[in-house]
């Protein structure tokens, strides 16, 4: 495949990507409680079959959400720290990253809140956290 025509898999990937950023920001705006798959599909500008095509209901939404706010993270972490030279400027690199001080570090730390709330009520989705969270362990430990 050209570099004009991205192929089936790279065009589905980038959509389920679209699906995932649409519903994290309704999370952010209204909550997770009150978030539908009718207002993820009406932010991201597409139908609810397109929604259900990629996730088949609400949780696996979230557990995609949750993954690919994740992915994000991790990506603009490894970026920082390959920037930062010694580990101190590694070590202020992830403080900065970690602490909501503009409105898009706020916003995700509000996903994350709407998240960890999930999660307490969700045993399955807790693991996933769990999960995550042993990520996030071994890349400070690096």
């Amino acid at each position: 495949m050209s570099a004009s025509h991205p192929s089936t898999s790279e065009r589905s990937e980038r959509r389920r990507r679209e699906v995932c950023e649409a519903a994290c920001r309704v999370i952010v705006r209204n909550g997770l409680e009150t978030t539908t798959m009718r207002d993820i599909s009406r932010e991201g500008g597409f139908t609810t079959g397109v929604l259900t095509h990629y996730f088949p209901d609400k949780q696996a939404v979230i557990v995609g959400s949750f993954l690919a706010a994740s992915e994000d993270w991790f990506a603009e972490l490894r970026r920082r720290l390959a920037v930062a030279g010694t580990p101190d400027e590694q070590l202020v690199a992830l403080v900065h990253l970690a602490l909501p001080s503009d409105p898009g570090r706020r916003a995700e730390y509000r996903l994350w809140s709407e998240m960890w709330t999930y999660a307490g009520r969700d045993p399955d989705f807790a693991a996933q956290i769990v999960e995550t969270d042993a990520v996030w362990e071994r890349e400070i430990r690096g």
